[in-house]
């Protein structure tokens, strides 16, 4: 028998969001009006060693401990508060997700977002992943404060 994965009792995704690369994630960030995309950092208990330049922590699971500030933190798994998010951002055209590698949970929220815009029929935001998540993001931006904040080189170094 398979143990039953976090994202089992959400719904499958139905949408396929577009990928953006850093480098074109990182030309918005640099050159477009920030009213125009939102960042959104779905790390949960691996949030740290940094982020994109204003990007929002919303975690795609729910409660967990947060080594990193040595805490237990009350959070909401992303889907759980998507109607919230989408009150709160269906203005912004471009909103893009990423997790670790964007391989997971950030293509998930993503699509889950693209799927309740699509059901609704808003049509005035995307939901987008950007490709290689912060890993990616780290390995070509980690010393540009003007891309990433809170860089740490010590985290990336540990396991974790």
């Amino acid at each position: 028998m398979t143990e039953a994965k976090w994202f089992d009792k959400y719904p499958k995704v139905v949408s396929s969001p577009e990928k953006w690369s850093a480098e074109e994630v990182a030309n918005l960030l640099l050159n477009e009006n920030k009213e125009s995309f939102l960042v959104v950092d779905v790390r949960r208990t691996d949030y740290g060693g940094g982020h994109v330049r204003g990007s929002i922590n919303s975690p795609a699971q729910g409660n967990f401990f947060a080594p990193i500030l040595l805490q237990f933190k009350q959070a909401t798994a992303f889907w759980d508060n998507l109607d919230e998010f989408i009150a709160k951002y269906s203005h912004i055209p471009k909103i893009f997700f990423y997790c670790n590698s964007s391989s997971g949970r950030g293509p998930r929220c993503a699509g889950w977002y693209q799927d309740a815009l699509n059901e609704r029929g808003i049509t005035t935001s995307q939901g987008l992943v950007l490709a290689g998540g912060i890993k990616g993001w780290i390995e070509k931006f980690s010393e540009d404060e003007n891309l990433t904040e809170e860089y740490n080189e010590e985290w990336w170094k540990s396991e974790h």
